[in-house]
């Protein structure tokens, strides 16, 4: 997941990543957007320079695509990656044994037990 926020009153969400796409809705300045898919453009073509990027985004009951970067101007800030922090692993409850025995083919056996570090 990643958010940004909208620097310019009328930034569009649009139906694909591209300028050509139908607008889905207009945000006011200064309104974050949380977003699933970062795309990058390839590429210089038309209305697009190697390099945007657009945010696939969901605001209220509107998904389309914004652009962070397009034709090399900032449309959004303060892009980053959100998302749920993974706990770190609990500590392992198991325990080594006070001893173990092995035992040999010839079936002699022998314990041994844990030595402290």
């Amino acid at each position: 997941m990643y958010e940004m926020t909208t620097i310019y009153n009328g930034t569009r969400i649009r139906k694909d990543h591209t300028t050509f796409g139908d607008v889905v809705a207009s945000l006011n300045a200064d309104i974050t957007v949380q977003g699933d898919v970062l795309w990058t453009a390839p590429a210089d073509g038309l209305e697009v320079k190697a390099g945007d990027k657009w945010l696939h985004v969901t605001y209220g009951s509107f998904t389309g695509w914004v652009a962070l970067i397009h034709k090399g101007s900032q449309l959004s800030k303060d892009f980053k990656e959100v998302g749920v922090t993974v706990p770190p692993p609990a500590e392992p409850t198991e325990t080594f044994p006070e001893y173990f025995i092995l035992e040999a083919p010839n079936g002699e056996r022998k314990r041994y037990a844990r030595s402290a570090f």
